[in-house]
């Protein structure tokens, strides 16, 4: 059973979801890889949390404008210019 419970706040998850080598889940958030496939199996796991992100995004109220703007200044940091091909 995969636990993909919310934290307090319901705005993201308790527990990232990860992928383990087969046989060595600990963690009910935890998935067993599939041995030879790491690379699906980690992509599983992105998957599984990109997609607890976008719902719980879509059933919570946006972050404060403050916070946008935070976000925004960490992915486009002021100063820099337009990216150029190199």
């Amino acid at each position: 059973r995969l636990d993909a419970t919310l934290n307090e706040a319901g705005t993201a998850l308790a527990n990232a979801i990860v992928s383990v080598p087969n046989g060595t889940k600990t963690e009910p958030w935890q998935i067993d890889a599939i041995t030879g496939a790491t690379v699906s199996s980690n992509a599983v796991g992105a998957l599984l949390n990109f997609a607890s992100a976008w719902v719980v995004s879509k059933l919570t109220a946006p972050p404060p404008e403050h916070i946008q703007h935070l976000v925004e200044d960490i992915r486009v940091p002021r100063g820099t210019g337009t990216a150029a091909a190199h």
